[in-house]
């Protein structure tokens, strides 16, 4: 079953509705153009987590980096799943750039001609003695801590969050997760690009049975953001690294991180704790410094309009 564009997601919606996944059995699925994986519709899938539908014996994905239409790649570590990487040029949505690419030609298309092959196969080795089972991968454990007690900007520092990484640490090796496992970065190691370069470490390579832990301590703040036509429509929650400078590149947001856990598996556990906040409204113990940042005066522009009615 082909997919193109809107009706990739009418077919993945049809698979994984319950009223209407036992439809199909033993589907290859391939979806081509495809906003299955974009922020905007992901939310309406499985909360928000995407899986290969229990009806699809195979699920091949051809995403074309230069197709603009709202497409988007998936990450999904199953072995049901393919992304097949199609770029091509010209009018990059079209059906005919995707199917009759190389690398589709090399895959997907393949896959289905030797389809009757394999089944054959399949049957053959059913009628002999089953062979040795493999010995399973223990699963893994790794944590990665983040904390961020310096600043470029004196007014903004913290105390606490650095000892509060290392606290976290003796308690993950306590709990069985070894020492060579846990990686800190702290202050001014703690940029953006460091943290997710760490971040992609962390996450590599996760199977089912795997355990993962990610803790930060340090600011949050609230990023205004421009929408459709320029103006300025959202609000993005967001973790705040060293190099922070109330943009997106340097901002860790709430869609950054829905990326990185919309595609694990599902047998794996994915612990995160945020020791930080955005609210400059509360205060803590002790030494009473609110860890949220107020926003600089053109940023926090973004979010105001004036009023002709209370003139202000």
């Amino acid at each position: 079953m082909l997919g193109h564009s809107l009706g990739s997601l009418v077919c993945y919606d049809a698979f994984t509705d319950p009223g209407t996944r036992g439809l199909a059995r033993d589907v290859v699925f391939a979806s081509l153009g495809s906003q299955i994986a974009n922020p905007f519709v992901l939310g309406q899938f499985a909360a928000g987590r995407l899986v290969v539908p229990q009806a699809v014996r195979h699920w091949y994905h051809l995403f074309n980096p230069n197709d603009v239409v709202f497409t988007a790649p998936i990450d999904l570590v199953d072995a049901r799943f393919t992304q097949v990487d199609t770029p091509f040029g010209g009018w990059p949505h079209a059906e005919s750039g995707y199917l009759a690419h190389p690398t589709t030609a090399r895959s997907l298309w393949w896959a289905l001609v030797h389809r009757e092959g394999a089944e054959r196969l399949e049957r053959g080795f059913a009628e002999r003695p089953p062979a040795p089972a493999r010995a399973l991968v223990p699963p893994t454990r790794r944590a990665l801590l983040v904390g961020i007690n310096e600043s470029p900007d004196a007014k903004n520092r913290l105390a606490g969050c650095v000892n509060d990484t290392f606290l976290m640490s003796s308690v993950l090796q306590e709990a069985g997760i070894e020492a060579e496992n846990i990686r800190l970065v702290l202050d001014d190691r703690a940029t953006a690009a460091g943290i997710k370069e760490r971040v992609d470490w962390l996450l590599d390579g996760v199977r089912d049975g795997d355990r993962r832990v990610l803790f930060y301590s340090g600011h949050g703040a609230q990023l205004p953001t421009y929408g459709f036509g320029g103006r300025t429509d959202a609000v993005k929650e967001c973790l705040v690294p060293w190099d922070f400078d109330w943009s997106e590149k340097t901002a860790l947001t709430d869609d950054w991180f829905h990326a990185l856990y919309a595609h694990l598996p599902y047998g794996c556990d994915f612990l995160a704790v945020f020791d930080c906040c955005h609210s400059g409204g509360m205060t803590r113990a002790g030494a009473r410094r609110v860890r949220g940042l107020d926003p600089p005066d053109d940023i926090r522009h973004r979010a105001l309009r004036w009023s002709v009615e209370h003139e202000m």
